[in-house]
């Protein structure tokens, strides 16, 4: 299995990872030079500004430390490269209320906002909605078995006693053929205020054998989401094993289906578009205007090799 780190252990693993490699690299450095570097090798009762060349980390271990993710997303911008904004009242089939528009996305401070608000919008479509909200999807994103990916995520109401209707969520859906449900869907995470605010779902949707939707739905209940940053992991392993985490605990594991594929399949082929959105009312539950403006923010996105 990989090894499980929470967000802020990866901030730290790469601060450290730079650490390292810049104290390996002066230490090379004096031993390929004969130790002309200014700063003499320890001899006993030397001062601690001196360096046990004898006992420096060993590459073996900065290579460790140096771990670099396959592709990361730190939004220190909005890259169009890479994210493509929605515009369109996407989500209509779970009647949905919210016109999606470039004006509710935003990067503040290193991270994503998507926002949602109470403002009359004529859509794409030519509909006049009272919510708008911001959604955007990836552009060469990919996720393949045998790769891990990480996020961390805020959910923020305007009023934590009326949040009602707020649907967040990060996933990924139809990278097999067979269009919906039969290519798959992977929920990373999905918050429904409006069936409950302490409540997190994680799910994999997809076509069973006999052609019909199915899913594999995990709740998790705790305190209220709403408010605090939360951590989430998803291992997409080898197999059909897929293992979601959220704040450093397992939360579901599925390894089994009956897909009309025939399982491992869909869950064993790369995804291609990571979706990003905050959506409002619809199938969960009405929206409760209070609730608004609220935001999603993602500080960061990561996706990692799983350990052999």
């Amino acid at each position: 299995m990989a090894r499980h780190d929470s967000g802020g252990s990866i901030r730290w693993r790469m601060v450290l990872a730079w650490v390292a490699s810049l104290a390996v690299a002066a230490l090379l450095g004096s031993v390929l030079t004969g130790g002309d570097s200014g700063t003499p090798e320890c001899q006993e009762g030397d001062s601690a500004d001196c360096i046990a060349v004898a006992n420096a980390p060993s590459t073996t271990v900065a290579t460790e430390l140096a771990e670099q993710p396959l592709w990361a997303e730190e939004f220190d911008r909005l890259d169009p490269n890479r994210w493509r904004v929605e515009h369109s009242t996407f989500g209509d089939g779970n009647n949905e209320l919210q016109c999606y528009t470039p004006d509710q996305v935003s990067v503040r401070d290193g991270v994503l906002v998507l926002t949602a608000e109470n403002r009359q919008t004529t859509c794409p479509s030519g509909d006049t909605r009272n919510q708008t909200s911001g959604m955007v999807r990836s552009t060469g994103w990919t996720l393949a078995p045998g790769q891990a990916i990480e996020w961390r995520a805020r959910l923020t109401p305007a009023d934590f006693e009326n949040q009602e209707g707020l649907w967040p969520g990060l996933w990924s859906s139809s990278w097999a053929e067979g269009g919906w449900p039969t290519g798959g869907e992977w929920d990373g995470f999905e918050v429904m205020t409006a069936k409950a605010i302490n409540r997190v779902t994680f799910s994999i949707h997809y076509s069973d054998q006999a052609g019909d939707h199915a899913k594999q739905t995990k709740e998790v209940f705790g305190e209220p989401f709403a408010g605090a940053w939360h951590d989430f992991r998803f291992e997409y392993g080898l197999d059909g094993v897929l293992v979601w985490y959220m704040d450093g605990e397992e939360t579901h594991r599925v390894t089994e289906a009956e897909t009309l594929q025939g399982y491992p399949a869909p869950f064993d082929q790369t995804m291609t578009e990571l979706k990003i959105n905050l959506s409002l009312g619809g199938n969960p539950g009405p929206l409760n205007p209070l609730a608004l403006p609220a935001t999603l923010e993602i500080d960061y996105v990561r996706v990692w090799a799983l350990d052999s």
